[in-house]
């Protein structure tokens, strides 16, 4: 509240925009620099997109057999 009554706001922001970026970079620069990091991330997301798709799947079948 305090960042918003003085105007450091902006500065706040641009501070936390920096930080996530930084973090996100460090975090993505080890799945592009090895193949086997790239790869679990890829299963991860392979398998949580399969989990979406078979529950929404499934609540379909529930409804129609209402």
């Amino acid at each position: 509240m305090d960042a918003f009554a003085n105007g450091a706001y902006e500065t706040k922001l641009n501070h936390a925009v920096v930080d996530a970026l930084d973090n996100h970079s460090a975090m993505a620069d080890p799945a592009l620099r090895h193949e086997k990091v790239f790869e679990g991330l890829a299963n991860q997301l392979v398998e949580a997109v399969y989990r979406q798709l078979r529950g929404k799947k499934d609540s379909a079948e529930t409804q129609q057999a209402r």
